[in-house]
């Protein structure tokens, strides 16, 4: 018998008494597959808790008392392997909570084909059932601790396997200040940049300013500082006049430049390094931003054709933990969504139409890492998640790599492709995973470009569990030749390898399902194409690509393949 004092409230003395287990690590509550001390504070949460779950009520007494406790370190500093159908990697993406509501994120079991849905636990009670991968628990108590775990389900409604256990507290109750206290007329005809600002600048630590549903608030650029939200659930209208977007310090289009401000933005400088400027900043609601970048009037227009000093809507530099969520995003000046050298960003459950707009990307990751794109909603008129580094030279010698990239349970409707790497990638793209996303009427699905004078490597792209419909150009397109604007190019050239594409389906009967085409000096290498089905595409293409392989696919047209070497088909 082995002994050990903890306290949790009390002082408590334990003593491990072995006794028999089901399968499983019980007492892994932080997932790392062992059970140790680190465990010890996330039981202490449970203990003495009515739970009838009997993955932990051991006995049946509805209760986790002295018996399960005693069963869990039965197990003290073991390791074991988790069931094949383990959700894994519970987590809370970055800012992504409020006072009353945790947004929780999670990856596929590695084997799932008899995974029908999740069950989501707060503190041991079930809150709710989700086939995605996210879940939002709301009707939350301010600053409370709670604990959170998903379990796959079958078909049938049995749970088969219980996640890690993920720990994560509510926000503070914040102050709230609204704009209409510092002169806003929010009648959508009066300027209220002076008051929106205002109203920022009041705002306290955890605060919250918020544009009221039903008012619509005229304004100009605004800037947001750290440790606050902006609450958005009427109507932020970008002025049509250039005058009220002052030029700052910005990249566009792979070159860092001077621009007008965005309506939104999120930090005002700009230096070569992952954040450090502006922290913890949520930008959420249930309203609209609405840039005024189109039409006769718009924002566009009013510059006086100097297209290169377009704006964008929201703008992110040297930014990090930063949730932007829920909001309807339309008419930007240029792309909508711009992180720069930002860091651990959260993009979840926006619409975004910008469908007419020149260079109306939906949202452009540059230099930026560890963001987090779900539930989101994509009908646009240029690329609809376009992933850059940098552009030529410039971007090389930078080198600021776009990496761990995640896109989730995403709709891309619109737009030239839905996720889409470069063409300005001179800093290196690498570590982008999309998975469960669904393109419908797009030119094409996963599009990748690049051309010689870029230089920068590509790299560890994953898609996975995919339905293309309605493309009008390819499913898939990778290219070397994208056209270059100018200016000095790479001292290398361009690096496209490490490609997997899986359980992906294009049903397209009048394109090509896929279209990968390097040069002769640049082969695009290592790629794998698992469980794929092209349907009905009029036909396939291969160009200078070395080691792909083809395993369980179907290709219903024909497929040609010039300067290749080791492509297998099995």
């Amino acid at each position: 018998m082995r002994c050990i004092i903890i306290t949790a409230g009390v002082l408590l003395l334990f003593c491990f008494a072995p006794c028999l287990l089901a399968d499983g690590l019980y007492g892994d509550f932080t997932g790392d597959n062992i059970v140790n001390a680190k465990d010890l504070f996330e039981f202490s949460t449970l203990w003495l808790a009515e739970d009838c779950d009997p993955n932990v009520d051991l006995n049946g007494d509805c209760r986790i008392n002295f018996y399960e406790f005693s069963a869990f370190a039965n197990n003290w500093q073991l390791t074991y392997t988790p069931s094949p159908a383990t959700p894994q990697n519970l987590m809370v993406p970055p800012a992504a909570f409020d006072d009353s509501s945790i947004t929780l994120i999670w990856s596929k079991p590695s084997v799932y084909s008899n995974v029908a849905s999740y069950n989501v636990y707060r503190n041991g009670s079930l809150v709710g059932n989700t086939t995605k991968l996210f879940y939002n628990v709301t009707g939350l108590t301010a600053a409370t601790l709670y604990s959170f775990t998903v379990k796959s389900v079958n078909s049938s409604g049995t749970e088969l396997a219980v996640s890690n256990t993920y720990s994560a507290a509510t926000a503070n109750t914040p102050a709230v200040f609204y704009p209409e206290d510092y002169g806003a007329a929010a009648n959508g005809t009066t300027k209220d940049t002076v008051a929106i600002q205002a109203a920022i600048t009041a705002c306290t630590a955890g605060g919250k300013v918020h544009l009221r549903s039903g008012k619509t608030f005229l304004s100009g650029a605004i800037f947001l500082k750290s440790n606050m939200t902006l609450q958005i659930d009427g109507t932020l209208m970008g002025s049509a006049s250039a005058a009220d977007y002052p030029t700052m310090p910005m990249r566009f289009e792979g070159t860092e430049t001077t621009c007008y401000s965005a309506l939104i933005n999120v930090g005002n400088t700009r230096n070569h390094t992952y954040g450090g400027q502006i922290s913890n900043v949520s930008i959420r609601g249930s309203g609209t931003v609405n840039g005024n970048g189109s039409g006769s009037t718009g924002l566009i227009v009013s510059e006086g054709g100097i297209t290169s000093m377009r704006g964008r809507l929201i703008y992110m530099v040297n930014a990090s933990y930063v949730n932007l969520q829920g909001l309807t995003l339309t008419n930007p000046p240029a792309w909508t969504i711009h992180p720069v050298y930002s860091t651990q960003i959260t993009i979840q459950g926006i619409t975004v139409n910008t469908v007419g707009i020149s260079n109306g990307d939906g949202c452009d990751p540059d230099s930026s890492t560890y963001i987090y794109f779900f539930n989101d909603t994509f009908n646009t008129g240029d690329d609809c998640i376009a992933i850059k580094s940098g552009k030529n030279l410039e971007g090389y010698t930078i080198n600021m790599p776009s990496a761990y990239i995640r896109v989730t349970n995403c709709i891309f409707n619109n737009g030239h492709g839905g996720v889409t790497i470069g063409s300005e990638s001179s800093g290196g793209v690498n570590n982008v995973f999309a998975q469960d996303c669904v393109v419908t009427g797009n030119q094409i699905g996963l599009r990748m470009k690049t051309c010689p004078a870029r230089g920068g490597t590509v790299e560890y792209i994953t898609i996975k569990d995919w339905t293309i419909t309605g493309a009008t150009k390819f499913g898939i397109n990778i290219i070397t030749n994208y056209s270059d604007s100018g200016g000095t190019a790479a001292p290398t050239l361009p690096i496209c390898r490490n490609i997997t594409v899986e359980n992906v389906t294009v049903d397209s009967t009048s394109v090509m399902g896929f279209d990968i085409e390097g040069q002769s000096s640049i082969h695009i290498t290592d790629m794998l194409f698992k469980n794929c089905a092209f349907r009905g595409a009029t036909k396939n293409k291969l160009i200078f690509v070395d080691r792909a392989t083809f395993t369980g696919c179907t290709i219903t047209a024909s497929f040609s393949q010039s300067s290749c070497t080791n492509i297998i088909q099995n």
